[in-house]
């Protein structure tokens, strides 16, 4: 522009820089307005289609609903549901009517994606007839049907998220995901919903619906979290007013059953239609939520757009007024400047032209055009041979001030003239690169690139010096020793007066230890937000910073914890001590690892693996502490089963043989240092084949089941009941008098009680049975037997007992033995 204007007058160039900024505020003006035009333009879009969440969000309510109530109509094949199935479907065919009203309002939209969200939306539910006849038909499982009835909402609620693609306000975005997480939470609870009604209303929860339902519990909570970071105060106010029913209380209870049952007997403590109706009652109140944030959604869009319109036509107004000020100011300015400037113009022109005789008014003026008139009085006598005097001295000041500060600065300057060699480097290059002063001087800068520099960045660099662009650009490059170093190189064209570059102007940059920090830092943040749970605090133990990990475990958010100490997710099942040797041991040795059972913001406990180290500074003060830690529940339950699955029967619970040995050997030896006496029955159902053959196995096994725990009433805590396999229990007692026949009495006692409860008639699967035992008792008298010579004493003693014509008790005798027949009886024979 400098080289255009060069020739054209001062008036000109004065009303050009007048015109620039009044043309910059037309500009600035237009594109403000129409910036919030295009605002308001937008905003009212998004009203329009905001006013359709309602219809959609009904509709899915009621799909919601016709799922739930058709997955247990298809669990149970028809036994359940069948009454509600017909009135569902009218319901969700009316409310598919007004979809469809709500639909043809919104024809004039004309957003593409809508449109074809809408497209893919309404074939879905044109579908719905064909897919209702093949769950009343049968043709389809309950599992596929919540795919099919699930796919459909998806769709539905595809329409919503274009509302998300539309919004660009702030507030307006966060209302949006408020509202998109909520629409999200509901499904997840009425996919639940459909889940539980179809398991349990087949008389089953198999390992795929069960761990589906954990899924959708965690999926719940997920987006019940998210609503709550988008929503403001008022709108989770609502939801945990919503949520404050007994209903929410119930389904927590139920939950609990199926989670820990799997398919066991717990679950017939729940009814498919208890489940469908108490969930139903839940997501009723999510949908009153999520209808308020509908309506508090079109309101804010509504407010948005009223706003924007206000703002631009208030706009309007300002800019008008401000930009007719401007034309007149810019006139007066022109007015009282340009004329005067132009005499004097005139008049140094002729000065120029040797004129002596020219005259020079505006003299007497006194602001700064005066000063020029008389400083063209002083130029027309000797101001230009001074003035070329004294520019040929400051020009060679400048250069050697320019030279020293080259020499100064700590980036590497290197000068390059047009025919690309070097005429300078200073004294910061040539520490950068290892190179002296005569090594580079007569050089082309390519001896600083190498096999590793990428061609690209040299492209990139030579197209930045022609479009005079001065941003810096990263190069590799090598020192003289052959090392590679990253550098920022920026270079600047130099013009003489007539416009033609001359030289380049080259300011390197080492980089190198700036980009390896900037790597270990995005390395940091991204171990920092691995999968194990981390917090770092201040020397005092103040939370500066958790990772999300952190706050999936805990409940707790980021903002809860940050300014707070650990001592807020404390169990109080750990001890003062406890935490007093994990400091001691953190400050001695630097580090701590270790199991602690901690409280997460629901008030549940649990174990967690946990080390903690501590950041020291340059000067080996401590600065930080890095905790990362584990839920290590799953293991812990992992090891309780294992434990349960070594020691105690699997059908009844009880302890099996190896168990039952310990405590016998221990048993054993408190007999023998206390002189305190113990019994041990051996006990056999007879007849028990017969049940078997006769009923099945699995009547067998509830036969068994109710032996172990009418056992268990017959004894003190102090004993044991256990199933050594088959039909035989044994049954130890322990603590009894140290006189003989005190302690045989009391175990006879013992024995003819439990005689006489086994002998109570058993209800097994809605029929009477009845079983009797038959029980071989010995006494246990320190260390005369082991554990092994009482069971086979027992066991000889119960053999007696069936000879005598069973359902009777007999002690052994010495001397006692099995017939020949018994004698070869396998161990569990049901004799």
């Amino acid at each position: 522009m400098s080289l255009t204007l060069t020739n054209k007058p001062i008036g000109t160039r004065i009303g050009l820089a007048l015109a620039l900024p009044i043309l910059g505020l037309l500009f600035f003006a237009a594109w403000t307005v129409l910036g919030y035009h295009r605002i308001a333009s937008d905003t009212s879009d998004l009203h329009n289609m905001a006013s359709l969440a309602p219809a959609v969000g009904a509709l899915v309510h009621e799909l919601q609903q016709e799922r739930g109530v058709s997955a247990g109509y298809a669990g149970s094949r028809g036994k359940e549901f069948e009454d509600r199935l017909a009135d569902r479907r009218a319901s969700t065919d009316g409310q598919v009517e007004f979809y469809y009203d709500a639909l043809d309002n919104l024809r004039e939209q004309g957003d593409p994606r809508l449109k074809r969200q809408i497209g893919i939306a309404q074939s879905r539910v044109g579908a719905l007839p064909g897919l209702r006849r093949a769950v009343s038909d049968f043709q389809i499982g309950a599992d596929e049907l919540i795919e099919h009835y699930s796919a459909t909402i998806d769709d539905l609620t595809g329409i919503l998220r274009v509302m998300l693609l539309e919004g660009s306000n702030a507030e307006l975005s966060r209302a949006l995901n408020a509202y998109m997480q909520m629409v999200l939470a509901k499904e997840m609870s009425g996919i639940e919903r459909a889940v539980g009604s179809a398991q349990l209303a087949s008389g089953r929860f198999d390992s795929a619906g069960h761990a589906r339902l954990i899924s959708l519990i965690d999926r719940q909570t997920l987006h019940f979290e998210q609503f709550r970071y988008f929503a403001n105060a008022e709108q989770i106010a609502a939801l945990d007013s919503a949520l404050a029913i007994p209903e929410t209380a119930e389904i927590e209870r139920m939950r609990r059953i199926v989670i820990v049952s799997r398919g066991g007997q717990l679950l017939r403590k729940i009814e498919s239609t208890r489940w469908f109706d108490t969930q139903t009652r839940k997501i009723d109140q999510l949908k009153s939520v999520e209808d308020r944030l509908a309506a508090d959604l079109i309101q804010h869009a509504r407010n948005i757009e009223t706003s924007a319109r206000g703002t631009a036509a208030t706009l309007n107004f300002a800019i008008l007024l401000m930009l007719v000020l401007t034309v007149a100011i810019a006139a007066l300015l022109a007015r009282g400047i340009i004329d005067p400037i132009a005499r004097i113009t005139a008049a140094l022109n002729r000065l120029a032209a040797n004129d002596e005789e020219v005259e020079i008014t505006d003299d007497r003026r006194g602001d700064e055009i005066g000063d020029m008139a008389r400083a063209a009085v002083v130029f027309r006598d000797n101001v230009s041979r001074i003035a070329r005097a004294e520019e040929r001295l400051r020009s060679e000041a400048i250069m050697r001030l320019h030279y020293k500060a080259l020499e100064s600065i700590l980036q590497g300057v290197l000068i390059i003239d047009y025919d690309r060699v070097i005429t300078y480097a200073n004294a910061a290059f040539q520490r950068i690169t290892g190179y002296g002063e005569a090594e580079i001087i007569g050089r082309t800068p390519e001896f600083l690139y190498g096999p590793e520099t990428d061609p690209k960045a040299l492209t990139a660099l030579r197209a930045a010096l022609v479009a005079g662009d001065v941003r810096p650009h990263c190069v590799l490059c090598y020192r003289k020793d052959g090392a590679t170093f990253w550098a920022e190189v920026s270079v600047t064209l130099v013009h003489d007066s007539d416009g033609r570059p001359t030289h380049v102007v080259s300011v390197i940059r080492d980089i190198t230890e700036s980009r390896n920090i900037e790597a270990e830092l995005r390395i940091a943040a991204i171990a920092f937000e691995s999968l194990h749970a981390m917090m770092v605090t201040d020397p005092r133990g103040v939370i500066l910073r958790v990772n999300r990990a952190f706050t999936e475990t805990t409940g707790y958010s980021a903002e809860e914890m940050i300014g707070n100490t650990p001592a807020m997710l404390k169990s109080n099942r750990h001890e003062p001590e406890f935490y007093a040797d994990m400091w001691h041991r953190l400050t001695s040795s630097g580090s701590w690892e270790g199991e602690v059972w901690d409280r997460r913001k629901s008030g549940e406990i649990y174990p967690k693996w946990q080390t903690i180290s501590s950041v020291r500074d340059a000067d080996g003060r401590i600065t930080h502490y890095v905790a990362a830690f584990s839920d290590i529940s799953e293991r812990k339950e992992a090891e309780e089963q294992i434990r349960k699955l070594a020691f105690y029967d699997p059908l009844t619970g009880l302890p099996n043989r190896r168990l039952l040995i310990d405590r016998l050997q221990r048993a054993v030896l408190t007999s023998d240092r206390t002189g305190r006496s113990g019994a041990l029955f051996f006990i056999d159902l007879d007849q028990f084949k017969g049940l078997n053959d006769t009923r099945g196995h699995d009547v067998g096994d509830l036969l068994l089941i109710e032996v172990g725990k009418r056992l268990q009433t017959c004894l003190r805590e102090c004993d044991t009941a256990a199933r050594l396999g088959g039909d035989e229990f044994v049954v130890m007692l322990e603590d009894l008098n140290p006189v003989l026949n005190e302690a045989m009495r009391h175990a006879r006692l013992v024995g003819d009680k439990i005689l006489a409860c086994l002998n109570e008639p058993y209800l097994l699967v809605g029929q009477i049975h009845h079983s009797t035992p038959s029980i071989g008792a010995t006494l246990i008298r320190g260390r005369r037997c082991s554990a092994t010579e009482l069971l086979k004493q027992a066991d000889v003693a119960m053999y007696q007992a069936k000879a005598a014509g069973r359902n009777t008790l007999c002690f052994f005798e010495p001397g006692m033995a099995p017939t020949p027949d018994e004698s070869s009886s396998a161990p569990g024979s049901s004799g």
